[in-house]
């Protein structure tokens, strides 16, 4: 017997909503959906990743950021997230790689939302002082609506 087709597009928008309602438990059992049903795409790894810190559950985040970067590398929240995460356990070489690939895909992006704007200081902050600041940060200055000073 053959599994009935699923609307993933309907099931992500679905786990989203639920997110956004602050329904953590009713937005991973939409993504679930497609993950048993062998259709997760980039969007359904990333909202679990998203349930998966909502829930502190550190383990489960990283292994649903690593799917969604394996199906999409161009991924800038992702990547981000990634970053976050690394520096939260204690990885600033780990975070480092992760913030500087977010820096170096941000110009290749069509358009880039006014809201990630704001990431550009952020990042210059985490990478300033470390080695290779300059060569890494240099060519993406002003990519994501910041500038870096170099000390």
């Amino acid at each position: 017997m053959a599994a009935s087709p699923i609307d993933l597009k309907a099931i992500t928008a679905a786990g989203f909503a639920a997110l956004k309602r602050g329904d953590p438990t009713a937005a991973r059992a939409h993504f679930d959906q497609a993950v048993v049903a062998g259709a997760a795409d980039s969007a359904v790894w990333w909202g679990l990743s998203l349930v998966h810190r909502s829930s502190g559950a550190s383990a489960e985040e990283g292994a649903a950021l690593d799917q969604t970067l394996r199906l999409d590398a161009h991924n800038l929240p992702a990547l981000l997230a990634k970053g976050d995460l690394f520096v939260k356990q204690g990885d600033r070489r780990a975070a480092d790689a992760y913030y500087t690939a977010a820096l170096k895909l941000a110009p290749s992006l069509p358009s880039l939302p006014p809201e990630w704007r704001a990431v550009g200081p952020f990042l210059y902050r985490e990478l300033r002082g470390r080695p290779g600041y300059r060569a890494r940060v240099s060519p993406y200055e002003g990519t994501l609506g910041a500038r870096s000073t170099h000390d």
